[in-house]
């Protein structure tokens, strides 16, 4: 590329020195007929006063002074209050300097050290008049890296589905299309669902206060009369560790939050900040308190959302997210929330409020902690 610019750019300034040149020589061939007459100029003044036709005042001082006809044009054009020596000597003397000029011009032309020695200066210049403080780094080619291959991936819209059992199903929009009734284990239920596509990453929330990342692209595409895939197994965990929720996202975002909700009864929100780290690890261990087995884990993004608390002893509260305290240290405890009868727990959380109903409403509530409201035949699609 910089020898093609650089080829270009010398037949830009060839082109502007020939240019140049031209009209030099031309002013030269004017201002030697100025020194031609100067040796008479009341011989020239006669010739233009006494001539009888103003055609024939050119060829007259032509063959006067045997000079060319442009050169003849030029002196007949000059005013005559200008026709003295002082005027056509100070004009001469400027044929000295035009001569010079002009051997360097030509000089520069035959010579492409010369001419390239003109393109330096010139971009020296510009330089300095215009140049800024470089924005970005100048990377050797030995310390590009290259991506590895199988970071790459086809994109397409797809349904996340995750089931308390730990079984995850990818579902291309034609599956989702043809049956939404998921083939589930007895006893198991959807604890997340999201329509996406398969560029984000997942991250899985365990029994044991630890966060596994996976990449959506790393799940094989599923179909909903399918189980789908046992993710304790695919993402190697640990033995008797088991996934209670997942989400999908793009990047971590501080002003997110992850709200956990443990079965004593207390919960935290935690900014997804304070996940993020150097580089991407599969495994994040010490992701939120292991003092109290985790009960569900919801992602509050830009807004507050709803949060469905159930216990064991059939009580439940409906809750908005900014109602949790937010905590910097991430394996911090929590505060009560939900206050619960002796040996009971909480055996259930979801923002799915579509799953538990309308009825849930009545058991809304607006300040923490609170035991809950008995919930006597609500209806879970669980």
């Amino acid at each position: 590329i910089l020898l093609e610019w650089i080829r270009f750019r010398s037949g830009c300034v060839t082109r502007e020195l020939t240019f140049d040149l031209g009209k030099k020589e031309d002013k030269l061939h004017l201002l030697l007929g100025l020194a031609a007459i100067a040796v008479d100029i009341d011989k020239a003044i006669r010739i233009i006063r006494n001539t009888e036709h103003e055609a024939d005042v050119v060829p007259n001082l032509e063959r006067a002074f045997c000079i060319t006809k442009i050169q003849a044009e030029y002196i007949a054009d000059i005013k005559l209050r200008n026709l003295n020596r002082e005027y056509l000597m100070n004009r001469i003397a400027e044929h000295k300097q035009l001569e010079a000029e002009i051997a360097d011009i030509k000089e520069t032309l035959r010579d492409e050290l010369k001419l390239k020695a003109m393109i330096i200066k010139s971009l020296q210049e510009i330089k300095k008049k215009y140049g800024k403080p470089r924005r970005t780094d100048i990377v050797e080619k030995e310390e590009v890296k290259t991506p590895k291959e199988d970071i790459f991936f086809e994109n397409y819209n797809c349904r996340l589905v995750m089931t308390r059992g730990g079984y995850f199903k990818k579902l291309s929009v034609q599956s989702v299309r043809a049956s939404d009734e998921q083939k589930l284990k007895e006893g198991d239920y959807v604890v997340y669902q999201e329509d996406t596509d398969n560029r984000g990453d997942v991250l899985f929330f365990t029994d044991k206060g630890q966060i596994y990342r996976a990449r959506v692209a790393d799940f094989e595409l599923s179909k909903a009369s399918q189980m789908g895939e046992y993710v304790p197994a695919k993402l190697q965990m640990d033995d008797d560790e088991h996934v209670v929720t997942c989400k999908m996202i793009y990047e971590l975002i501080p002003e997110h939050h992850m709200v956990y909700v443990f079965e004593n009864g207390k919960g935290l929100r935690v900014s997804m900040g304070a996940y993020e780290a150097k580089s991407r690890r599969r495994k994040i261990s010490g992701a939120y308190s292991s003092d109290s087995p985790l009960a569900g884990a919801i992602y509050e993004g830009d807004k507050p959302v709803n949060i469905f608390i159930r216990s064991d002893s059939d009580r439940g509260m409906l809750i908005k997210s900014s109602l949790i305290p937010e905590k910097s240290t991430r394996t911090a405890s929590g505060v009560q929330i939900m206050k619960l009868a002796k040996k009971s727990k909480v055996d259930l959380v979801t923002d799915r409020i579509e799953d538990v109903g309308q009825d849930a409403l009545k058991c809304k509530k607006l300040a923490l902690p609170s035991t809950g409201s008995p919930l006597g035949q609500l209806t879970f699609n669980f």
